[in-house]
Parts: C-alpha cells; structure tokens; sequence
C-alpha cells in the first residue's frame, strides 16, 4: 500500500460563482482507479485519468454534470 495526499475539488459550473469546495485527505491504497471507483460505485460516472509531469495521478469525474477532480500526490 501507498500513502497519498488526496485533493478534491468540486467545480461549481454556475457561471456566476467561480469557487469551488476543496477538501485534503490523507489516503492509503494500492490501487488507485479501484479507489476512485469505489468512491463512486452507485453512480453513473465518467472518469479521465492523467499522469502529470511531477508524478501526480488526476482524475477528472463528471457526475452527470457535476464535475470533480481527484489529484493523488504519493507521500
């Protein structure tokens, strides 16, 4: 198992606010897609995965039509 920094960000589409709810976890896990899968099993979902230069995993979600993005950082 690895130990991750887990942010999650809720994207507001409202064009009049532009904030979004960030929450910081610390997580452990040995699979990462399974983890994200799980957060969601009872939803309909569809999931992008990107691995980004430093090594950080990004998923972004859209929850029919709410948006989330999942960035893990290894610890």
């Amino acid at each position: 198992m690895k130990a991750y920094e887990m942010t999650i960000e809720n994207l507001n589409k409202c064009p009049g606010n532009q904030m979004r709810d960030t929450e910081i976890r610390e997580i452990e896990t040995a699979d990462l897609d399974a983890y994200v899968q799980g957060l969601h099993k009872d939803k309909k979902v569809n999931i992008d995965k990107e691995t980004m230069n430093d090594g950080s995993v990004v998923y972004h979600l859209d929850l029919s039509g709410t948006l989330v993005r999942y960035t893990f950082t290894e610890i």
